[in-house]
């Protein structure tokens, strides 16, 4: 089997040299899943433990290869490069399966090790950690629009609705590198995943006279249980919410924090996630949307 290409933070592994340079590295130790923390206790007077819900740690992952140059004068230009490529912040590595990209966001764990010890080439090691253990489809992610989370990968998808029986044209403030489809205006709204994934929510007044006041995003999964975000404020015409429940944040025009009155931060799980957008309003509904911009566990 041919070594699979990967992709760490820009720098290209295991594809065509470039400039007589080039770079390979092994098949990363840790592609699987992470461990559990989880809390047990034996019950008391009874048989058997407790435990509570198990939740997935970070995930270490070990890359070792070679770098093959021209000449040992390229040796320290080539070690800053693997130096940046290996950063202390949160960067994509990206491996390039036959099948289709999947990312992960990864930090340096400890030192990169550079073994040059030899004329036409030099092995190297290191340890990087992904804090968020899962893994994406797609390849490395990109600013979408400013004051929007950064996705974890670029295989992200969009669904939205407007408010129940919301009339107009629509406008987002956003300027996407794509065309909107229809929106539907029934005030639901599903998105679909076979293992659940990364999300951001985006509530919008759109150009509008009609103020859009107390909005709220009630999520109902498949297993019955339900969950619902609330606002207590009024978005004016051309103002929207942000909405990261990864992060528990909800920011006005991406910015500014806006606490919700209700607080029950909604995941993405797996299967038909149905999401309800309603609003208290006066006179004619607003031109009002919905989105949810969301990228698929791999």
């Amino acid at each position: 089997m041919n070594a699979v290409p990967v992709t760490l933070n820009g720098l290209r592994f295991n594809g065509p040299a470039v400039d007589g340079v080039e770079w390979t590295v092994d098949t990363p130790v840790g592609l699987g899943g992470a461990g559990v923390r989880v809390a047990t206790g034996g019950r008391v007077q009874q048989d058997g433990a407790w435990s509570t819900k198990a939740y997935r740690t970070s995930k270490a992952m070990g890359l070792t290869g070679m770098c093959e140059y021209r000449s040992a004068g390229n040796i320290p230009g080539l070690v800053a490069e693997l130096e940046r490529a290996v950063s202390v912040d949160p960067v994509p590595v990206t491996v390039h399966w036959p099948s289709g990209d999947q990312t992960r966001m990864v930090r340096r764990d400890g030192g990169v090790d550079p073994d040059v010890m030899h004329d036409r080439f030099f092995t190297w090691s290191c340890t990087v950690v992904a804090d968020d253990p899962h893994w994406y489809r797609g390849g490395p992610g990109g600013p979408i629009a400013p004051g929007f989370p950064v996705p974890p990968a670029d295989g992200w998808q969009i669904v939205q609705t407007g408010l129940p029986s919301s009339t107009g044209g629509l406008e987002f403030p956003f300027s996407f590198p794509f065309e909107f489809s229809d929106v539907t205006v029934s005030g639901d709204v599903t998105v679909a995943t076979e293992r659940g994934g990364w999300w951001v929510l985006v509530v919008t007044n759109q150009q509008s006279v009609v103020d859009l006041v107390n909005p709220r995003v009630i999520v109902n999964y498949p297993d019955g249980s339900i969950r619902t975000l609330e606002w207590e404020l009024v978005l004016q015409p051309g103002e929207f919410l942000v909405v990261d429940p990864q992060k528990h944040s909800s920011l006005l025009q991406g910015q500014s924090p806006r606490v919700p009155s209700r607080r029950e931060w909604p995941m993405l799980t797996g299967g038909d996630v149905e999401l309800q957008f309603r609003a208290d309003v006066t006179g004619p509904a607003p031109n009002a949307l919905l989105q949810a911009v969301f990228v698929p566990y791999a």
